[in-house]
């Protein structure tokens, strides 16, 4: 099993630069409220990830979730979580200077199509995970977990990207937003109005995300939330209170949803499944958040023996 001690990324960041001091190359993408362009440190010449914030009208400042993407960034500390290398604030202008990474999982998966070799989807699931336990320990939330948002280089390293909706939790939970979460990642806690979550959350996308990789098309595609909740019942089986003691009390439930059981084996939804995936699948994807598996759970389990860093070969003849 791949060692954990140097997990924690404490080296410092340089937060003297100015704007001129980098150089936009290309446009790789946009995030949750800004363009991200390829650039190149002209000092240095190393290359780097430039996020320019969107401002809709410069008066209203700073946008709160570029703010607390900053906040969390400056933060956290992990290999496994995109570094804030710097930060350039120039009239109208704001960039995140952030670590350059090739591309995303998505993009990761459609090189690899049809499916990923089981190796490297356990490398990167792995990877996820101690990134999630480490930000759980911290007492945050990411609350948008997809393939978009975690960033792989040529190495087989992946990061964690993209905080800007991520939050702190407390205990006991506290009130938040339930509508967090990209429809197809979204729990079912969320989809039925629960305001009262935690970390848990993060688990059943990533779950959702563990599927994905492993054959290739996402689990639950519904178009509407009370479509993407019917998908999942058509899959995990509508739930009651016997297996979710808070079903019925979530503010969207309903007596009258219609009633589907489970499929008999999660081999015949998500193709190619190995036996200990779908044991760790199922953990992650319980309807009670209470019992869904923690990201530190789920790094113990049997799957992840002799998992290793696996590198990318395709992405090498792919780089931009």
């Amino acid at each position: 099993m791949m060692n954990s001690s140097s997990d924690d990324d404490s080296s410092d960041s340089d937060f003297s630069d100015q704007l001129d001091c980098y150089k936009r190359l290309c446009h790789i993408g946009e995030g949750t409220y800004g363009v991200v362009y390829k650039g190149i440190n002209v000092k240095s010449k190393r290359v780097v990830a430039m996020k320019k914030i969107k401002f809709d009208d410069i008066t209203e400042g700073i946008p709160p979730s570029c703010l607390r993407e900053m906040s969390i960034l400056k933060m956290l500390k992990h290999k496994n979580i995109i570094k804030l290398l710097n930060l350039c604030v120039e009239r109208d202008r704001i960039y995140l200077i952030l670590e350059y990474m090739q591309c995303d999982l998505k993009q990761v998966m459609n090189d690899y199509y049809p499916r990923l070799p089981s190796k490297i989807t356990k490398s990167l699931m792995w990877q996820l995970l101690k990134a999630l336990s480490y930000c759980h320990l911290k007492r945050i939330m990411h609350r948008d977990l997809k393939p978009q948002n975690l960033l792989v280089n040529e190495f087989g390293i992946l990061k964690v990207a993209d905080f800007g909706l991520a939050r702190s939790f407390s205990l006991p939970c506290r009130t938040y937003s339930h509508d967090v979460v990209t429809l197809w990642y979204r729990p079912p806690e969320l989809l039925l109005g629960c305001e009262f979550y935690g970390a848990s959350i993060d688990l059943w996308s990533a779950g959702c995300i563990f599927a994905e990789m492993i054959c290739n098309e996402p689990l639950f595609c519904g178009d509407s939330e009370i479509g993407q909740l019917f998908k999942i019942f058509q899959i995990l089986g509508t739930p009651n209170a016997v297996v979710w003691p808070e079903f019925p009390n979530l503010p969207d439930s309903s007596s009258e949803f219609p009633f589907w059981t489970s499929v008999k084996d999660l081999k015949s939804v998500v193709r190619g499944i190995s036996n200990s995936e779908k044991e760790l699948l199922q953990k992650m994807l319980i309807y009670n958040p209470d019992e869904r598996i923690s990201a530190n759970e789920a790094m113990k389990h049997g799957y992840f023996l002799n998992v290793s860093i696996e590198n990318l070969e395709k992405l090498k003849r792919t780089d931009k």
